[in-house]
């Protein structure tokens, strides 16, 4: 793994992405998540726990977007997935929302957590599984 990006998927079926703040991490992001998503089956949703508290050089944003579409022209057949995002307090949400609501399918949901609030997450994250239906994923609690 390379010293951008810290990733892992834990045993209860969770993708831990953390961006470490040495650099952008980007490529290596988008390089696995497009790995996740050719082998997921299509109908089991997909959880990620994105942490990027750590700082780093992060992508511009038109430069994000456009990563994302050229990820959904790729592959327009994927599983859903749920999102948990843990970040710096004081970021722009309105604006990450914004960009979530325009590049996410309607089965995606996406929620922003601060670093105090990490078991929150996670169980934001079970509670989706619960709520899909979805046998095989997250246990709750």
């Amino acid at each position: 793994m390379s010293s951008n990006l810290y990733y892992q998927q834990r045993p209860d079926g969770i993708h831990e992405f953390l961006f470490t703040g040495r650099g952008n991490g980007m490529d290596e992001f988008f390089a696995i998540l497009t790995d996740i998503l050719q082998a997921a089956p299509r109908r089991q949703p997909l959880y990620y726990l994105v942490d990027v508290t750590h700082g780093g050089k992060f992508a511009p944003i038109a430069e994000l977007v456009k990563r994302f579409r050229r990820l959904q022209v790729q592959i327009p057949e994927r599983a859903p997935g749920r999102t948990a995002i843990i970040h710096a307090p004081g970021v722009l949400l309105t604006l990450a929302n914004m960009l979530i609501d325009t590049l996410a399918p309607g089965e995606d949901r996406t929620r922003f957590f601060t670093p105090d609030q990490r078991e929150q997450a996670l169980a934001w994250l079970a509670a989706q599984d619960e709520a899909a239906g979805d046998e095989t994923g997250i246990p709750g609690g």
